[in-house]
């Protein structure tokens, strides 16, 4: 059979693709996934439905990790990690669902991507949130995917001490953080509902799941994208043991900044020199495949709870936002407290997560091997640039200036980590930074989207490959920088975004 769009990856941007392209009953659509799928809330696993971002670190069927290197500094492996269900990573994630600023959308605009404005990404941001905090111009009533902040009177103690906290450090309170150029402290974005994750295979395919002109295929292994000449026709995939081939008009990759990227090196479209080495076939010499990968640099400050006053396995509550010392780029830091329950055993500890939001340092995906069963390597380059490394010392310090407010030290015993000497001097600050920052796992940019006068850029602006007929790449690959904010929301508007051009095509 012959669908008219087949898409790679059932996420956070693949999942509202699919959905809202089978809205229209003449296009048949065909998405495939490597994770299971689950139709029905009642057949959803209970620690999909409950468990905020603790896969990370573990082993669970429902999450995928491949080595990586975060900093040139760190000896240890670490870990990239993507979702394996349909839902991808919107069904692991923390349940955060931050926009992306202003200023982020405007940017990818000013390098000539000017469909991504933020005054014409907002409508779609509204349009798919249905927010039970605010209205107006810059909210959504009606989407299909909730959005809700916890309100000071329903935080948790250390939630709460921590925006008192910071608050009585000079920042100011701000309770609608979706607000364009919104800066300060206030309640985060969360799309849960009673307690239960509302990820994109929940709100978008489920009530779409019978439809005759959309077909979910979960446990299917996508091998490589099949082409004629430089017109991609299709994808061969694996499943239960068995090869198959499927054709379709259009084939979108919308399988992650890791796995979409990667499809791609294997199907012989990136740098020619890398595939030729592996002995892959060249479809297409596109030297920026798998280039300017972003991710978030995230620093965690650890505190022995006092008498019991955190709790485990709960969303994010309340985020600082602001902007570094000298920074040219406003709001390009943020601090949280945390508490999740692979963080350490015995005593309950929070954890004060600083995180670079706008890093100048880039990385790297690249092939290794010519199978695919092994792993790319990924080098997310973190600190290369000195200017984050100092952003971040100097967070690092105003993060334990904060923790010593009279409000947070009711909660909070003294920091454990980093210890005194890394905290000696600005040298073993650095090296404490370089051996021990993690992520949030927000990787994107390795299709990026762009002119055709940038030899960076993969796809253009409307997510359509340089070089080649029928391909597109849908998801935070396509992402020129990161923006200042978690993924999910982001990725979701993107899914939504695109929908409408390639109906379009379609039609024509």
């Amino acid at each position: 059979m012959k669908y008219d769009v087949i898409i790679v990856g059932a996420g956070s941007a693949g999942a509202p693709l699919a959905a809202l392209l089978s809205d229209e009953p003449s296009i048949s659509v065909l998405l495939l996934d490597e994770g299971p799928y689950y139709p029905t809330l009642e057949q959803l696993p209970e620690v999909i439905k409950t468990s905020y971002g603790s896969f990370m670190g573990t082993e669970n069927p429902y999450v995928r990790s491949y080595p990586a290197q975060y900093s040139a500094q760190q000896s240890e492996p670490k870990r990239a990690y993507r979702g394996m269900v349909v839902g991808g990573g919107s069904a692991i994630n923390g349940s955060v669902f931050l926009r992306g600023l202003a200023e982020d959308f405007d940017s990818w605009s000013s390098l000539g991507n000017e469909q991504w404005a933020y005054d014409r990404v907002l409508p779609f941001f509204c349009k798919l949130e249905c927010d039970m905090d605010f209205g107006g111009y810059f909210h959504g009533k009606e989407g299909p995917i909730p959005v809700r902040r916890v309100q000071k009177n329903e935080q948790l103690p250390a939630a709460r001490a921590f925006q008192e906290a910071s608050i009585s450090k000079g920042f100011i309170y701000c309770p609608d953080l979706h607000r364009p150029y919104a800066t300060g402290v206030g309640p985060i974005a969360l799309n849960d509902r009673d307690g239960t994750r509302i990820n994109t295979a929940m709100a978008y395919l489920n009530p779409r799941r019978q439809r005759i002109n959309l077909s979910i295929r979960g446990n299917v292994t996508v091998r490589r994208i099949l082409f004629n000449g430089r017109q991609a026709i299709g994808v061969e995939a694996e499943s239960g043991g068995e090869t198959f081939s499927v054709y379709g008009r259009e084939t979108v990759l919308s399988a992650g900044a890791i796995a979409s990227p990667f499809l791609l090196l294997h199907s012989g479209v990136g740098p020619s020199r890398q595939l030729q080495h592996l002995g892959i076939p060249l479809v297409h010499d596109l030297p920026a495949v798998g280039e300017n990968l972003g991710n978030h640099p995230t620093a965690n400050l650890s505190f022995p709870s006092v008498g019991g006053t955190l709790h485990e396995n709960l969303p994010n509550q309340v985020l600082l936002r602001y902007t570094a010392r000298n920074s040219a780029t406003p709001n390009d830091m943020t601090i949280s407290l945390e508490s999740r329950p692979s963080m350490l055993s015995g005593t309950p500890h929070a954890r004060l997560a600083l995180t670079l939001q706008l890093p100048k340092s880039v990385g790297r995906l690249y092939l290794t091997n010519r199978e695919p069963s092994v792993p790319p390597s990924i080098r997310y380059g973190y600190y290369e640039n000195p200017w984050d490394l100092q952003r971040m010392r100097e967070g690092t310090r105003l993060s334990l200036c904060i923790a010593k407010d009279p409000a947070l030290q009711e909660v909070l015993d003294k920091v454990s980590i980093p210890t005194g000497d890394d905290l000696a001097s600005d040298q073993s600050l650095d090296k404490w930074l370089l051996t021990s920052t993690s992520t949030y796992q927000h990787s994107c940019g390795t299709c990026k989207m762009g002119v055709p006068s940038d030899r960076m850029a993969v796809v253009d602006q409307y997510c359509r490959v340089y070089g080649l007929e029928s391909l597109r790449v849908v998801d935070a690959s396509i992402m020129p920088h990161i923006v200042r904010a978690n993924l999910n929301a982001t990725c979701v508007m993107i899914g939504e975004r695109v929908a409408a051009w390639i109906k379009e095509d379609l039609a024509v």
